[in-house]
């Protein structure tokens, strides 16, 4: 009778592995591994790599099998397991069958038996070290089979740091395909990080998304995400389709805001016509208001009347007029940039001065150049980036002279305060500068998936746009210090670790710290 050598999976590493087997090897007994599959494989890729264990042989029920090798080890049969049971560890990694051959194992008599459960012991980590030891893609692919992987794959793949783009791209089909078995969370996370249609390819991107959509738990979860990757993709009609078929059987007879935009952007505005004519009255101004395009197009098509949407009709107009003309571009031309985030990095360094000596000042969303803060950050603005989603201040600045959406007029909607900062300035002050039009370059460049606002404004001003800017321009932003600290100088605790963005791969300093390094590496 076997004495079963079991493992608590969910407290089991490497090392308690490790010292078992060796205790055992070292006492005479050699060590088998049940079952030449891709999980028997990739067992024995782990106790070789990373426990340092030699295996002697493997076992296996199929007869095709036996005689023949793997890994340059022998294949027997069970009988001739049974022949040396007294002297043999046998090891099995195979949990979907593991009570039959359990029972397999204990009839024979074998004299220790010992399960692992690969992907409880979270081995499964793809990054650089591990790669550089193993680069098996078989391995790897069978590793990602083994649970579900996508949070943790996307974490690495977005991160730039712990794994290269090549090896994402490789890997990630395998990741996802058990993409209906994951639960609601999990999936969730997923969709978030493919939103933007990078890290993979985008056509990747929206057939795994659109897979997701094919279980009814996650249609609706899947439609956004899948109408942003549409927009990266304008001359992809077969995706188009897509979006416009999943929206049908979603919404039937009803209304989803963000499709109509959608259908303004692609200039089908018959479509969207005859979509808002049958829900109108559903409607109110104000959320209509909250998407400009649909705004413009309402005030337009005049199926609606009100001075918001009036207002927010010359809004929408002037920025395309803008975006059209440059005007950013014309703007920071030969000019000396301070870029200024809203990082606690200048507090106490007194660089008010220095900031507000600068021709141009840009900063982002809700900066406060209030006196309190004026000695660390100074007191001008000159272009203000901001999310239309929110983070506008609600009242006014006179001395800005640009005002940028970071943001595509279509594919997101404005808050209540942007509204109302729209209404109140100069329509020739108003851009869309389209910081998010480079995050693929970024990923392209730097293996960075989810870039911050900073980033991708440097990256913007100094990559696209080749303006004047430098290591010494840069105030107020965690990237350029290349401490994992982030948060907002006017907060009471400035000073606050976002976990979870480093847990998910977004707004990965380090990475961004590399980015900075690279972009301004000729300035001293």
């Amino acid at each position: 009778m076997p004495t079963d050598v079991h493992f608590d999976c969910l407290n089991a590493n490497e090392t308690k592995i490790a010292l078992t087997l060796n205790e055992l090897q070292n006492s005479g007994f050699k060590i088998c591994i049940f079952g030449t599959g891709q999980v028997g494989i990739a067992g024995f890729k782990f106790l070789k790599e990373k426990c340092f264990i030699n295996i002697d042989c493997f076992c296996d029920n199929s007869p095709d099998k036996h005689g023949t090798k793997i890994e340059e080890l022998s294949i027997i049969s069970p009988k001739e397991l049974a022949k040396n049971k007294k002297k043999t560890v046998c090891v099995v990694f195979d949990q979907t069958s593991h009570i039959e051959i359990k029972k397999q194992i204990v009839n024979m008599g074998v004299a220790h038996l010992v399960p692992i459960d690969l992907a409880k012991l979270k081995i499964y980590k793809i990054n650089a070290e591990i790669y550089k030891i193993n680069r098996d893609m078989e391995y790897i692919k069978m590793i990602l089979l083994l649970q579900n992987f996508a949070p943790q794959l996307l974490k690495e793949m977005y991160s730039g740091f712990n794994i290269s783009k090549d090896i994402a791209i490789k890997v990630a089909p395998f990741a996802f395909c058990g993409l209906r078995q994951m639960d609601n969370v999990s999936i969730g996370k997923l969709l978030m990080f493919l939103t933007s249609g990078i890290g993979v390819s985008p056509e990747m991107a929206f057939n795994i998304i659109q897979e997701a959509s094919k279980n009814s738990a996650f249609k609706e979860m899947a439609f956004r995400p899948m109408l942003h990757i549409a927009y990266r993709l304008p001359e992809n009609k077969k995706i188009s389709k897509s979006v416009e078929n999943l929206y049908d059987e979603l919404y039937g007879d009803g209304i989803d805001l963000s499709y109509v935009s959608f259908l303004l952007w692609q200039n089908k505005e018959q479509q969207a016509l005859s979509i808002l004519e049958k829900h109108i009255k559903k409607l109110d101004e104000s959320t209509i208001c909250s998407w400009l395009a649909i705004a413009e197009f309402v005030y337009r098509a005049k199926i609606m009347k009100g001075e918001r949407l009036k207002s927010l009709a010359k809004v929408f107009c002037a920025i395309k007029d803008n975006v059209k003309n440059d005007i950013v571009k014309k703007f920071v031309a030969k000019k000396n940039i301070a870029v200024v985030g809203n990082g606690p990095q200048e507090l106490g360094k007194k660089s008010g001065a220095k900031i507000d000596s600068y021709d141009i000042v840009i900063r982002f969303n809700k900066f406060n150049t209030n006196k309190q803060f004026a000695i660390d950050y100074g007191k001008k603005t000159d272009v203000h980036i901001f999310t239309p989603a929110g983070g506008v201040p609600p009242n006014w600045n006179k001395e800005i002279k640009i005002f940028a959406v970071s943001h595509s007029m279509y594919d997101c909607p404005c808050s209540q305060n942007v509204q109302n900062s729209f209404i109140q300035a100069p329509l020739d002050k108003f851009t869309h500068i389209g910081i998010d039009d480079v995050m693929g370059g970024i990923y392209k460049d730097y293996c960075i998936g989810g870039p911050s606002g900073g980033a991708r404004t440097i990256y913007y001003l100094k990559k696209i746009l080749k303006a004047n800017l430098h290591k010494k321009d840069i105030f107020g932003m965690a990237l350029s210090s290349g401490k994992v600290e982030n948060g907002e100088y006017f907060h009471d605790r400035p000073i606050i670790f976002r976990d979870h963005c480093f847990e998910f791969g977004w707004d990965n300093m380090y990475a961004e710290f590399e980015m900075y390094k690279h972009l301004f590496r000729d300035d001293p």
